[in-house]
């Protein structure tokens, strides 16, 4: 009888950077994916209604992704626990981790809706949005936040499928979604002219196709997995567990909070330069987050491998892993720079047609290399610092990185040295050199040799 395969990888043994290519493939699938996504709904707004409708959607967005960072902290702490418990081979304590930060992940999402929004236009008006883009952004922040729950479950759910080494099928869903929501854009927007709303409308419907998707191969392969899962389950929680996630988790959703809170209030200093420049911040914005997602699928890819050998106690395995990431994450830079450098207009150009917003990309240049070249090296100790599963360096990072260096080095340039604009988004992309020096701290310290809080 022939066995079958799997549904859990293993990191610990094999060709480290056949590994990261096998893991990151389908996690940088997955980002170009979200990155079409977020790109259609502006080009087709942009197109169609113009600058208003892209600072617009710019301006929602970036409400939408602050409150979406703490979905980014609660899968970025599962996925790796869940990679800690396989390297330590405690396969069977999985269905008990699943089950309990489901339940946990549920009441923080309640909770975070409930806050956020009776706030959604106080938000709106902190970042100073352009009057003829005020509607459509309440209306897009709006639809994002009442639907978060899709939203929020689409991440959990895999990032526990790649918390066990499973990158593809994530993938698969997100592609799903994506091709929907595309799908969606342009009926609901090009067709129907129903305005930016009906953007965030396209993309919630389709983030609640992909949960379902996560659902269903969960549930498919549950005796691969060894999941036994009553409704019961999701509200007892394993204490240790429990205590073992939010401390990795609330830290890291601050940070992301506070990264992102920084880019809001940089977004706000921008805003007041008129709809031409919060247009192009808006893009400006897009095409970074396009960055990040690309080079993070590297520095997320190395986290898991990292989580994987820390927990079954091979050190010189992590410390290849780094350098197969720099490899990586630093040629991968190189090429996203030249490129800009060469066809800065054609790529604004795939946001907007107006003649205003996209002279502006040249002169963005400069600031484009000094950030694109700080989220390589950011990579290389991403895949430390969030593979060790380590809290308190995560806080760190949220004071420094975001509190600090993105708000004050923006302001610094922007504000005090009357550098305008321009100054602002230096300040930003100097900021990014921040979790480096960081990292290096931490990687010289030694404290990421210890063992994983899920073991102890």
């Amino acid at each position: 009888m022939k066995k079958e395969k799997s549904v859990i990888h293993d990191f610990t043994t094999g060709s480290i950077p056949g590994h990261l290519i096998n893991f990151a493939i389908p996690i940088l699938l997955s980002n170009l994916m979200m990155i079409l996504l977020n790109t259609v709904d502006m080009a087709v707004v942009g197109r169609v209604l113009g600058q208003a409708g892209t600072s617009a959607i710019s301006t929602g967005f970036a409400i939408a992704l602050f409150v979406n960072t703490f979905a980014g902290g609660f899968s970025a702490a599962s996925q790796i626990q869940i990679a800690h418990l396989v390297g330590a081979g405690e396969h069977k304590r999985i269905s008990t981790y699943i089950s309990t930060v489901s339940g946990i992940i549920f009441v923080f999402t309640l909770a975070i809706m409930a806050v956020t929004i009776p706030l959604n236009k106080t938000l709106i008006n902190l970042v100073n949005t352009p009057p003829e883009a005020y509607k459509g952004a309440l209306q897009y922040s709006l639809i994002n936040l009442l639907g978060i729950i899709p939203i929020f479950a689409y991440h959990i759910l895999s990032a526990f499928i790649r918390g066990l080494g499973d990158s593809k099928h994530p993938f698969y869903f997100i592609a799903i979604a994506c091709s929907l929501n595309i799908i969606l854009d342009l009926l609901f927007v090009g067709v129907f002219h129903w305005g930016v709303a009906s953007a965030a409308i396209a993309t919630v419907i389709a983030q609640f196709i992909s949960v379902i998707c996560s659902i269903t191969f969960l549930y498919n392969n549950r005796q691969k997995l060894g999941l036994s899962l009553s409704k019961k389950d999701f509200f007892t929680w394993n204490k240790p567990i429990s205590i073992n996630f939010l401390k990795l988790s609330i830290p890291i959703a601050l940070k992301n909070c506070a990264i992102h809170g920084a880019a809001l209030a940089v977004t706000s200093l921008v805003n007041n330069f008129g709809v031409t420049i919060s247009a192009f911040s808006g893009i400006r914005d897009n095409i970074n987050i396009t960055i990040i997602l690309l080079i993070n699928c590297i520095g997320a890819s190395g986290a898991m491998i990292v989580g994987q050998n820390l927990a079954a106690r091979k050190l010189s395995r992590v410390l290849k892993t780094m350098g197969w990431v720099a490899v990586f994450a630093l040629s991968s830079t190189l090429i996203i720079s030249l490129a800009f450098s060469i066809f800065p207009e054609q790529i604004v150009s795939l946001y907007t047609s107006e003649p205003d917003i996209i002279k502006l990309a040249r002169p963005y240049i400069p600031i484009a290399l000094i950030a694109f070249s700080g989220l390589g090296f950011n990579a290389i100790f991403r895949s430390l610092v969030d593979g060790s599963g380590n809290h308190k360096i995560n806080i760190w990072i949220a004071i420094f990185d975001a509190v600090i260096a993105r708000v004050g080095l923006a302001y610094l340039l922007g504000v005090y040295l009357n550098k305008g604009y321009m100054g602002l988004w230096y300040g930003l992309a100097l900021s990014e050199y921040v979790p480096v020096i960081i990292g290096i701290i931490f990687f010289m310290s030694g404290v990421w040799k210890r063992k994983t809080a899920i073991q102890s």
